[in-house]
């Protein structure tokens, strides 16, 4: 029972903390990954359906984005939507889902090449463009 309340104040502490960090229209990236034996998409570019979705450009440009970059792009799949902490005001959340397979060595914990990183990079550099 004491760990789950550990467990539920490090949710609420993490929720605080992400909704102090947003403003009005911000876009607010969700990373995660996935184990490699789950699907063969690469990327999962996710988002709900719901007032947080960002723009179908955003969506397009994530995707289109990835794709270029040689990646196989899953849109909500084989995980979807995103977080969204509470707050008083409109913001979109888009979830990047990442295969463990794009930046680890197979069978091992050690990180392949910093392409992936730069591949990242390189999205945020247009999304905030």
């Amino acid at each position: 029972m004491q760990s789950e309340q550990n467990l539920l104040g490090l949710w609420k502490w993490h929720q605080r903390r992400l909704s102090s960090q947003l403003s009005e229209g911000a876009l607010l990236l969700d990373c995660h990954s996935f184990p490699e034996e789950l699907s063969d998409v690469d990327i999962c570019i996710g988002f709900n359906e719901d007032w947080s979705k960002p723009s179908k450009a955003t969506i397009e440009m994530a995707v289109n984005h990835f794709m270029y970059c040689g990646y196989k792009v899953g849109v909500n799949t084989p995980y979807g939507n995103s977080e969204t902490p509470a707050c008083p005001f409109h913001y979109h959340s888009m979830m990047l889902e990442i295969n463990k397979r794009a930046y680890l060595q197979p069978g091992s914990i050690h990180l392949r090449s910093n392409t992936l990183r730069d591949d990242i990079n390189g999205l945020m550099e247009r999304l905030l463009a």
